[in-house]
């Protein structure tokens, strides 16, 4: 996501910064502390709150909470997929063996 504040301000953020500013924001930091940790407009941050006290936000963060269970079971997967191939590892090894050896003889 693309933002351009300001006094030509300039940031390219992802929905968790997003997320972690809003949420610093509302804890009780300042804007402007913020602004200069993150390096992004104070009215960028304003714009955020605004976006996220009126559930704007709502839709990035499901889509953010699917993407992450997704990510998760995709890895399992890859897990899994990576057990199997060891699994089958020796026996491609000693298949191998054979064949070399009735090639050989």
């Amino acid at each position: 996501m693309t933002h351009q504040g300001q006094a030509g301000c300039f940031w390219v953020g992802a929905i968790v910064g997003q997320f972690d500013v809003v949420g610093a924001y509302s804890a009780g930091e300042t804007s402007y502390g913020l602004a200069r940790r993150h390096d992004i407009c104070r009215n960028l941050i304003r714009a955020w709150v605004t976006e996220a006290e009126a559930g704007e936000f709502d839709d990035e963060v499901e889509a953010f909470n699917l993407l992450s269970d997704y990510e998760g079971k995709i890895a399992a997967l890859e897990r899994l997929v990576g057990r199997q191939d060891y699994g089958w590892a020796p026996k491609r090894n000693a298949l191998n063996m054979v064949v070399r050896h009735r090639a050989a003889a």
